[in-house]
């Protein structure tokens, strides 16, 4: 996932508040959290102690969230969406 953000990330991470919305298409019908499935999203559309990429600068940016988890999919797959809100 590090490498598509990276991939699509603009040459300055956006500084102001941003929403994020994410979807997780799950193989399996296993029991997964959210907030952890969550966590591996924002740490990677954030700069942090990277040089280059990231698309924000900090995962504190993000004030407006949506999280959606389906789980027993046949074509597994994450959908992140992010926007500025200022």
């Amino acid at each position: 996932m590090r490498a598509a953000v990276d991939a699509a990330a603009p040459p300055e991470p956006h500084a102001g508040p941003v929403g994020l919305w994410v979807a997780f298409y799950c193989a399996t019908r296993r029991r997964t959290d959210g907030d952890n499935l969550a966590k591996l999203v924002t740490d990677c559309v954030q700069r942090g102690r990277r040089t280059d990429g990231g698309v924000i600068l900090d995962d504190a940016q993000i004030v407006r969230w949506e999280l959606d988890v389906y789980r027993g999919c046949a074509e597994p797959r994450t959908e992140v969406l992010l926007w500025a809100l200022d």
